[in-house]
């Protein structure tokens, strides 16, 4: 019985350090992605406050 929970205890050890590995690799993966372009800047009028300029409001 004991040699049953050692079993039991290695395989769930083996199955949480594979399933860190393949965390690891989403991690690393999603460091990888392109990152957005930037985007112009405009400062406002009345604060100077910089927003970018898809969403500044024209007036």
């Amino acid at each position: 019985m004991k040699y049953l929970l050692l079993l039991l205890v290695l395989a769930v050890a083996w199955w949480l350090w594979r399933g860190g590995a393949r965390r690891g690799q989403v991690a690393a993966d999603a460091g990888r992605r392109r990152l957005a372009t930037p985007q112009d800047m405009v400062a406002c009028a009345h604060c100077g406050v910089h927003v970018p300029a898809p969403q500044a409001v024209v007036e």
